[in-house]
């Protein structure tokens, strides 16, 4: 007898407690179990027949893993025969699968009549969950019907949403024949006609529920478009809130889809800058920058004044839900009309509320209200140099630091603020963050000065952070690595690193070594990358931890992309730590080897690298760095010369006193040797002294 975790479920106390009253005979632990020896299929027949209702729901939550099964349509015929007498909550459960083997296009054709008698048959009940789960299955089984039971599912359709009392029901009714104009593709006018009618039905339910079921009208396109506009209009103008935020969804949706958008302006502006304050003010103000958005060709700009005027007048008149719809639509208005006083006015009166949820809707779009500042510069430099200082926000503002500095013209100030803040205890995520703003600053920017004391924090969390901070921390290190000035300071950073990862005694920095190396070869030539970084990474390939070897054998690909196209010794050895990866007994190492090995075949990879325009890449690289050196060892030359010149003039103004700019009467030199002239101590002078008085004596 074997034990199945379904039977505990999503609540397995439950479930226990529920076998410690029930279960009080060998009987009946019998029937809660299955033979060890059953196959998938069979195991689900036989719970469906004689399983308990959790075994039930666990046949049914699992359709999805056996509806590739040959037997599949067994399970499908024993659901539909037991699913009448299940209970609510198990044919809702039911409904759910079935709607998920459909949309797979998994589910038997011939048992399509019955699954739509079953439908019909439980859309009959007072549950809305229930009904709208099944609805859902009649719907998704409306795009698979043949023509004849289309006819049916039609009609029955009709009927549901024409004569039925229940809102629910007429919705489902309406849900159906959208899913039945989309299978038609071409809808007869009576559906449509149909659709239209309930899309103004008394109910506000309905309404709610016609719009989706417009969304695909909308989408079939044909001569019923302009209708179907004409309908979503209306619903724009619905005094329903639920309805109303339904609509306006749909029509933000579709509105950039709109080919004649000045035929629907008059209308949307009837909706919108004609009323006045109410409760449906929040919600219009929530959609109100997206429409202005799409709409901005066609407004004149007496109009887009208008509509600036009427949101300044329902956010003076609103309370803080207005405020909060207005900060969500800021970005939309500033696109319509861009920046002026009016606009920044509007950013002080949302800003003086002081609602945080308000402030993070204006900070969500800084990056964009600086990207077309235009001659407001000064006051949104202003307002971001405000932002980067409150902690608060740092997390919504640091993704977006790039393109603000981009736009605003404050590199050097916002990296500056980057690598304060790295040096700062963060939270990883933000620290990872900062790291991906740090990597795209210098690849935009040319500025690495500020960069180069991030060094030590870097090498530090290349040890000792999170896989991905160490990934990004590895690769900012290789940028500053090569792009810092002067051949001979890469050349020393390149050794420091390679001293501290690969050189190093922890298998963990051996391996964030080797994410160094697919980092810098981005930037590098292969000549380089050879000469400087592969003894290293060779020794890394057959490192005794299995961190390291699965790190390179994972990476093999970048790696052997890194050897110099006319070097045939180096690409021998890759094919050899290849060949030597296939024959350990590694299961791991093996999935990567191969992996690696079929990735090699790749010819598009190939071409990318050793083609003509890898070559052209290639050879620009190395012309860089031939330059670089030849002007390193140039200046160098000329500093040393320029030095030995003035201690040569210096020389020259101590000896010759011609250089003087007078002649100066030279004593005569004495023929006999002068004493050298020494420093005396006081025992010197004694001992001299001693000696000169016994000469005399």
């Amino acid at each position: 007898m074997e034990f199945h975790s379904e039977w505990l479920l999503e609540d397995p106390i439950d479930a226990l407690t529920d076998l410690k009253k029930e279960v009080i005979s060998k009987d009946e632990i019998e029937k809660l179990s299955t033979k060890e020896n059953l196959s998938e299929i069979d195991k689900a027949c036989t719970l469906l027949e004689n399983g308990q209702i959790c075994q039930k729901l666990w046949v049914v939550k699992n359709l999805h893993n056996i509806m590739y099964e040959n037997r599949f349509h067994e399970i499908i015929a024993e659901l539909i025969n037991r699913l009448p007498y299940w209970n609510e909550s198990g044919q809702e459960e039911a409904g759910k699968a079935l709607t998920k083997v459909l949309a797979k296009n998994c589910f038997p054709i011939k048992y399509s009549e019955h699954l739509l008698n079953l439908a019909l048959q439980i859309i009959d009940s007072e549950t809305w969950t229930l009904q709208k789960s099944w609805g859902e299955v009649l719907a998704e089984l409306a795009k698979h019907l043949p023509e004849k039971l289309l006819l049916r599912c039609t009609q029955e359709a009709m009927s549901l949403s024409a004569y039925h009392q229940n809102d629910q029901i007429r919705s489902i009714g309406g849900i159906v024949l959208g899913a039945i104009a989309d299978a038609r593709k071409k809808p007869p006018s009576d559906i449509t006609r149909k659709i239209f009618s309930m899309s103004q039905d008394p109910s506000n339910f309905v309404r709610l529920n016609m719009c989706e079921t417009l969304r695909i009208l909308f989408k079939l396109k044909g001569e019923f478009e302009s209708k179907v506009i004409e309908e979503i209009l209306k619903l724009v103008g619905d005094e329903c809130v639920e309805v109303l935020e339904q609509s306006l969804q749909l029509f933000v949706d579709i509105l950039p889809e709109i080919t004649e958008k000045n035929q629907i302006l008059e209308n949307v502006e009837e909706c919108f800058v004609k009323t006045r304050y109410d409760k449906l003010t929040e919600i219009k103000l929530r959609y109100i920058g997206r429409v202005m958005k799409e709409l901005k060709g066609q407004m004149s700009k007496e109009m887009k004044n208008n509509w600036v005027n009427w949101i300044m007048d329902m956010v003076t008149s609103g309370n803080l839900q207005e405020k909060r719809s207005v900060s969500i639509s800021y970005g939309g208005i500033i696109h319509c009309t861009g920046i002026d006083d009016r606009i920044l006015q509007l950013w002080k009166i949302l800003e003086d509320e002081n609602d945080y949820e308000v402030i993070q809707n204006l900070v969500l779009q800084i990056g964009f209200v600086a990207s077309i500042a235009g001659d407001k510069t000064l006051e949104v430099q202003g307002i971001v140099r405000k932002y980067v200082k409150i902690d608060n926000y740092f997390s919504i503002l640091v993704p977006q630091i790039t393109i603000i500095a981009t736009s605003l013209k404050i590199q050097e100030e916002l990296l500056l603020f980057l690598v304060e803040k790295l040096t700062q205890k963060l939270k990883m995520r933000d620290t990872l963050e900062v790291l991906c703003q740090l990597v795209r600053f210098s690849n935009t920017f040319n500025i690495m000065n500020p960069l180069k004391p991030l060094i030590p924090n870097l090498i530090q969390m290349g040890k000792e952070g999170a896989a991905p901070v160490k990934e990004k921390s590895m690769e900012l290190l290789a940028i500053i690595t090569y792009k810092s000035p002067g051949y001979s300071s890469r050349l020393a950073l390149a050794k420091d690193i390679i001293q501290n990862f690969a050189c190093s005694n922890n298998c963990f920095h051996r391996a964030s070594y080797i994410s160094f190396c697919l980092a810098i070869k981005n930037f590098c030539s292969r000549n380089f990358f050879s000469k400087i970084f592969m003894p290293s990474l060779l020794d890394l390939s057959k490192d005794k931890s299995d961190v390291v070897r699965y790190t390179f054998a994972k990476n093999y690909v970048g790696l052997r992309y890194t050897v110099p196209s006319n070097n045939s010794e180096l690409m021998g050895n890759f094919r050899y730590i290849l060949n030597s990866y296939l024959e350990i007994d590694d299961k791991v190492l093996l999935n990567y080897a191969l992996a690696a090995d079929e990735g090699m075949n790749n010819v598009a990879l190939r071409e990318e690298n050793y083609g003509p325009s890898g070559e052209s890449v290639e050879n620009m690289r190395i012309k860089q760095e031939n330059d670089e050196e030849i002007k390193e060892i140039t200046e160098m030359e000329n500093t040393k010369k320029i030095q030995n010149e003035e201690n040569l003039r210096g020389f020259n103004r101590k000896t010759n006193k011609k250089y003087l700019g007078h002649r100066e009467t030279v004593p005569r030199q004495s023929s006999v040797k002068p004493m050298k002239k020494y420093n005396l101590s006081e025992n010197d002078r004694h001992d001299i002294v001693l000696n000169k008085t016994r000469r005399i004596h």
